[in-house]
């Protein structure tokens, strides 16, 4: 009986052995690639859209999507940390081994309380609000009411932008109420009557209107670059990239991607 059960047990070994080199051995599962992208808060909603379109047809791919400040993104870049930063309003100069890869056109929106009557100001007018010179919005036949200014923290690409675009070299009032993001500014300024901010011009929120600058709004003017806040929103990516970064950036620059891109503006998101 022992001896038909050993006989036994080794049939059954080399049966299972037998069907294991037929079926072969199952292929490990590959260890997916990862693209490290940062980018600021404003346009983290467009980069996960993006990520999540090329990894649905790359899924060899794994997109590693991070929420970061404009300079501690770039910094990543540079250190290698990150394959991918964004700036909307690049430091000048461009830290070294670095390049810049145009995303899309935008514009900075002159917002304030929908109940200031103004219809507009010049270029001139904006410098002497945001600088303090001008401190009730009488001076621009508004309400009597305090000019209350909102700008984004120091390093932001908005308050970069801003402080180049419409500044002129002359300095934001120290007496400005500093705000981390743009739904921070527009949030204070729907709330208080006398201030005044700016944002993207696709996050102008509800409760808050435009101010025209020179007689233009982004909307009318944006396409032709006339509207004083015009600016370019670009990828920060190394000079020497890998195939994989390369193919993610033809997929943004491609028809998917600039479609992703433009629906993604139209809703204001």
């Amino acid at each position: 009986m022992g001896r038909e059960f050993r006989i036994l047990h080794t049939l059954a070994v080399l049966l299972v052995l037998l069907a294991a080199c037929r079926s072969g051995t199952p292929a490990p599962t590959p260890t997916p690639e990862i693209l490290r992208l940062q980018a600021t808060s404003d346009y983290l909603p467009l980069l996960t859209l993006l990520a999540n379109a090329y990894s649905a047809r790359t899924p060899a791919v794994q997109v590693d999507l991070q929420s970061r400040g404009e300079s501690a993104g770039i910094n990543a870049v540079r250190l290698g940390q990150a394959d991918i930063g964004l700036t909307a309003w690049p430091p000048d100069p461009l830290p070294d081994g670095l390049t810049l890869v145009p995303l899309l056109d935008d514009a900075l929106a002159v917002i304030v309380h929908p109940d200031n009557t103004i219809d507009g100001l010049t270029m001139a007018e904006l410098q002497d609000i945001f600088s303090g010179r001008e401190v009730n919005w009488l001076a621009f036949d508004g309400p009597g009411r305090a000019i209350q200014v909102v700008v984004r923290e120091d390093g932001s690409g908005d308050r970069l932008a801003f402080d180049t675009l419409a500044m002129a070299g002359r300095r934001v009032t120290p007496a400005a109420v500093v705000m981390f993001s743009a739904g921070q500014v527009g949030a204070y300024v729907a709330r208080q009557p006398g201030a005044v901010g700016y944002v993207p011009a696709r996050l102008v929120p509800a409760g808050t209107v435009i101010v025209p600058l020179e007689g233009m709004v982004p909307d009318d003017t944006l396409a032709e670059g006339r509207y004083p806040l015009t600016r370019t929103v670009s990828l920060v990516v190394p000079q020497n990239r890998g195939p994989r970064l390369e193919e993610f950036l033809r997929f943004v620059q491609g028809e998917e991607g600039q479609k992703i891109i433009a629906t993604w503006l139209a809703r204001g998101q």
